[in-house]
C-alpha cells in the first residue's frame, strides 16, 4: 500500500518564496512612495514640516496625530473587510476555495473566449472583441 500523494515540499517552498517576494516588492514600493512624499513635503514647505513634527504645549504633534489616525483606519479597514468576508463565507456556506470557486461561477456570467485561441494581430482586433459594431473607421 502506497502513502497518499501530497504536494511535494518543493512546491510549497516555491509558493512561500513567491509570496515573500511579492510582499517584499509591495513593501518596498510602499516605503518608497511614502518616503518620496515626505521628502517632497519637506522640500516644498520646510517651516510647516518642522512645525508639524514638533508638538506645542497642550497640543498633539501632526505626526503623532497622523500616525494614530492611520493606525485606526488600517485597523478598521482590515478588520471590517475580514469580518465581511467571514460573514459572507458563513452565510453562503463556503468552507474552502473550491466552494468559493463554484459559488462565484454559479452567480457570475460566462465570459466568451475568442475562437482563434486568444491570439490577436493588432489593437483593432482587441477592440473589436469588446464591441458589437467592430472597429471604428477614422
Amino acid at each position: 500500500m502506497s502513502p497518499p500523494q501530497q504536494n511535494p515540499p518543493s512546491r510549497k517552498k516555491e509558493n512561500l518564496i513567491n509570496g515573500v517576494f511579492l510582499v517584499g516588492v509591495a513593501g518596498a514600493a510602499l516605503l518608497g512612495g511614502f518616503g518620496m512624499t515626505i521628502a517632497m513635503s519637506k522640500k516644498k514647505h520646510p517651516a510647516s514640516f518642522v512645525k508639524g513634527m514638533m508638538s506645542s504645549e497642550g497640543e498633539e504633534s501632526g505626526t503623532s496625530l497622523g500616525l494614530r489616525a492611520l493606525g485606526r483606519a488600517t485597523l478598521f479597514s482590515v478588520g471590517g473587510l475580514g469580518l465581511l468576508g467571514f460573514a459572507m463565507c458563513k452565510i453562503l456556506g463556503i468552507k474552502n476555495v473550491d466552494d468559493l470557486r463554484s459559488s462565484v461561477r454559479s452567480v457570475s456570467p460566462r465570459v466568451s473566449r475568442p475562437s482563434d485561441n486568444g491570439q490577436t494581430e493588432s489593437l483593432s482586433d482587441i477592440l473589436s472583441l469588446n464591441t458589437d459594431t467592430g472597429p471604428r473607421e477614422p
